[in-house]
């Protein structure tokens, strides 16, 4: 069965057993960041709302604190490390950071309970794009297809990010962002992107 798949979204959510967490921060290039485990909980949408996704340890953490400048987002070798939907908020756009899927170090019931939480949130109407982080070294896998698959299908705007590029490994993928978080190739296109919406 398709892992995005909808089915019994509602009732999984609700008996998800994961207790709110918030958690605030300073900086001056964004007016608010948090996080959380509901979706009623994310502030009402009156922005652009972009979200980032991609296979457990993609590169996503460290794409955002490139984007951001800073180490607000939690970065590890350890595949599996957001587990919740965290948001920055710009002035003219909102950051959805998701989980990401595959190889996450959480439980079976965990993972199910995360992947109904993304898909509810891809499912709810917020979204104005979702962008989907590649690992140029990997290339598109079968559960990123699966993903795009599933976006499309809903009429969702799709961009494919391609990480890790300054990897010796790395490969040409057909992407609309190539970007290094080392090096910061390709940070500076993406944000003048975000600032240009």
């Amino acid at each position: 069965m398709n892992r995005y798949q909808a089915n019994n979204v509602n009732s999984a959510h609700q008996n998800s057993g994961f207790t709110n967490q918030n958690a605030k921060y300073k900086d001056k290039n964004v007016k608010s960041k948090n996080k959380t485990y509901f979706i009623n909980e994310l502030p009402t949408k009156i922005k652009y709302e972009i979200a980032l996704i991609g296979r457990s340890n993609v590169g996503k953490s460290s794409l955002l604190n490139s984007i951001l400048n800073e180490k607000t987002s939690r970065v590890s070798k350890k595949p599996g490390c957001t587990r919740w939907l965290g948001y920055y908020d710009f002035e003219n756009v909102t950051l959805i950071d998701l989980p990401g899927y595959g190889y996450a170090n959480v439980s079976k019931k965990q993972e199910a309970l995360i992947t109904v939480m993304v898909q509810k949130y891809i499912l709810c109407g917020r979204i104005d794009e979702l962008w989907i982080l590649i690992d140029s070294r990997r290339g598109i896998m079968g559960l990123d297809i699966e993903l795009i698959n599933f976006v499309v299908n809903n009429d969702i705007p799709v961009k494919i990010i391609s990480t890790k590029i300054d990897k010796k490994e790395s490969k040409i993928i057909d992407a609309n962002f190539r970007v290094s978080s080392k090096t910061k190739e390709g940070i500076h296109e993406i944000i003048d992107y975000i600032k240009h919406i």
